[in-house]
């Protein structure tokens, strides 16, 4: 009889935004499928957010994750002993902790590892958190594939109605980022990618009239301001070719999903032994130390994924160039299936 692999959400029953449960749930899918057990998800409708109806969960999921709690009697899985493993991701590690384990799992080691512990359940979540009925047919979403054909997309992500009035600081999360950042972003991108940029607002309902004031003071050429549910607006960020990040657990979320650049507010990062951290805790230090000792992790030609601004201008232009270059290759008329042909002249074989 197969046994059970428990998300434990984080925050407790009540829990906190998607954001924050993306990492539990990973973790517990992702041991699922080492140990060919069912995975149980993130109970959701205790979960003052609303969160149960856009998921399709089951009004009583709570009472099933309690029963299989204390029926099943699973094994724990603490952030101790991840952590405590040396193991950055959640697979590997669950493949060498359990190998003397048989029974059901519960895992409450919460978001410690971050996204590279779960990179395997990256199409999992995308699938779950961003596949709802509101998301596919969301209508920007729809403008937002049309328009990418022919422009760079940039998804920003603006948080302040229910965001926090204190400046923020290094590793503060939930705190408004100045609007003049945002200026300064758009100003930057709008000035290096002309009119081959559309950009897409990502906003609460209390922030429209303080997004629609910047759209129009800065008279930006293309833009479409969205304010939906959670799985809407992350479908939106993540589909996106760049996300202008808010100082939120969603914005990285979205990036993770996405797969995309993105852009960070570097007042907000941590500034420790030759790193930057957005997580200034010991946790982040151990795994960053264990980057390092990586060579994947290297920098390398092609610049870094999750650019803070403003920063290092080299930096800058690797990403500004990145993003034409993409644009490039994905244009209708240099994908033979969009018309049925492309220009002759590349079937002739190269003379070098």
């Amino acid at each position: 009889m197969k046994g059970y692999s428990i998300a434990m959400p984080f925050g407790g029953y009540r829990g906190a935004g998607l954001g924050n449960q993306a990492i539990p749930m990973g973790k517990a899918w992702l041991a699922a499928q080492v140990l060919d057990q069912h995975y149980v998800d993130i109970p959701w409708s205790l979960n003052p957010r609303g969160y149960r109806k856009e998921l399709g969960s089951a009004r009583l999921d709570w009472l099933r994750h309690l029963t299989l709690r204390t029926s099943t009697r699973p094994v724990e899985v603490t952030i101790e002993e991840y952590m405590g493993s040396g193991i950055l991701d959640y697979r590997e590690f669950i493949q060498s902790w359990a190998a003397d384990n048989g029974r059901s799992l519960i895992h409450t080691s919460g978001m410690s590892g971050g996204y590279a512990s779960i990179a395997g359940a990256r199409d999992f979540l995308a699938s779950r958190l961003t596949q709802t009925d509101s998301a596919i047919k969301s209508p920007v979403r729809t403008q937002l594939q049309q328009v990418r054909l022919e422009k760079v997309t940039v998804a920003v992500h603006v948080r302040a109605g229910d965001f926090g009035s204190d400046a923020p600081s290094p590793g503060a999360f939930n705190n408004r980022i100045p609007i003049t950042w945002y200026e300064d972003v758009i100003d930057f991108l709008s000035n290096g990618l002309g009119d081959d940029v559309h950009f897409f607002f990502v906003t609460e309902p209390d922030a429209i009239p303080l997004v629609s004031n910047l759209i129009s003071r800065l008279g930006i050429r293309h833009s479409t301001l969205s304010s939906g549910t959670a799985s809407e607006d992350l479908g939106i960020l993540s589909s996106a070719d760049l996300v202008v990040c808010s100082i939120s657990s969603f914005s990285l979320l979205a990036s993770f999903l996405g797969g995309n650049d993105y852009i960070w507010y570097s007042g907000h990062l941590t500034a420790l032994d030759g790193s930057a951290y957005i997580w200034p805790d010991r946790q982040s230090m151990v795994f960053s130390e264990m980057r390092n000792r990586d060579e994947r992790f290297k920098l390398g030609a092609g610049g870094i994924q999750g650019m803070p601004y403003p920063g290092d201008r080299g930096i800058q232009e690797d990403l500004l160039a990145r993003l034409r270059r993409n644009l490039s290759a994905r244009h209708p008329e240099s994908n033979m299936l969009f018309y049925g042909s492309i220009d002759g002249t590349y079937l002739k074989e190269s003379s070098t």
